[in-house]
């Protein structure tokens, strides 16, 4: 697989329906949704003149909800790359539907949130493989998660980026140290719990963190409705992002605008992010 960009081209909102988690009520695991994001699709335009498609992703589910393959495209990439999505007890695999070449393995705790993952192409040698443990608080919120890569250095390199987020559930700063970035919302507009993929320069070594969080895996979501996105990298802010022209069909979001004018130079860039979703059989799909 080519080398992951390290500026990760996501930024969509989708929301989604909530019951508690049937397989382990003892556990007091926290809700999941009834409908789950299958597609994105962002394209991206200068000052509003379209450029052409700039990422995409989608998610093939089974009848139970289940991620079974992912195609996901860039158009730096050129070709789509595919993977089959087995299991096996806790673990999810993730391998290469042409080259058999296993992408990811990731392991689930008993209400299915992941307890570790190892990324095997983060597309840079000494960061092969990137491994991701997962802390969750008592109400089973992720709180922080810490990879380690580079092991050809005793113990590796090893950062914990930490989730801070406010009273009400959103996600207020994610941060390693170096990669930080951070929301403001309107707390007017209060949502059903959403899912947020965002645009941040993050280390390649994130790339589980992100693919899990698009298969609805991880909860990142936002209780309100955001406002804007900041992203900065070692001191430099490289971008603020604002969320406008949400557009909701029967209580999903299936498209908004999400605007940058962070560089002087080329001026506001416009990416429109559409959709898609499936809810499970039987279930009205209410957000």
């Amino acid at each position: 697989m080519k080398q992951i960009p390290v500026i990760l081209f996501l930024a969509c909102l989708s929301l989604l329906a909530c019951k508690k988690n049937p397989h382990f009520p003892q556990q007091n695991c926290p809700e999941t949704a009834d409908c789950q994001l299958t597609a994105l699709h962002t394209t991206v335009g200068l000052s509003r003149v379209s450029e052409g498609p700039e990422y995409s992703s989608e998610i093939f589910r089974g009848s139970d909800g289940r991620p079974v393959k992912h195609r996901g495209y860039l158009t730096a990439w050129g070709v789509p790359y595919v993977s089959n999505i087995t299991y096996s007890g806790n673990r999810m695999t993730l391998t290469d539907s042409a080259t058999g070449i296993k992408r990811m393995d990731v392991w689930f705790n008993a209400c299915s949130q992941p307890d570790s993952a190892t990324w095997y192409d983060t597309g840079l040698p000494n960061e092969i493989p990137a491994r991701t443990r997962y802390k969750y608080n008592s109400s089973k919120k992720l709180t922080s998660f810490v990879v380690t890569y580079n092991e050809s250095i005793p113990g590796g390199v090893v950062k914990e980026a930490q989730v801070i987020r406010d009273a009400h559930g959103n996600v207020l700063k994610l941060t390693d140290g170096s990669s930080i970035t951070e929301w403001t919302y309107n707390y007017n507009a209060p949502i059903k719990p959403a899912q947020i993929y965002y645009l941040t320069p993050s280390q390649p070594t994130w790339s589980a963190t992100f693919l899990l969080e698009q298969f609805g895996s991880i909860d990142l979501r936002p209780r309100h409705l955001p406002k804007t996105i900041a992203s900065n990298m070692g001191g430099y802010q490289f971008a603020t992002e604002s969320i406008a022209n949400v557009v909701i069909n029967n209580g999903k979001v299936i498209s908004y605008d999400h605007r940058t004018g962070s560089d002087p130079a080329s001026g506001e860039h416009l990416r429109t992010v559409t959709l898609s979703y499936q809810c499970r059989s039987g279930h009205p799909g209410k957000f």
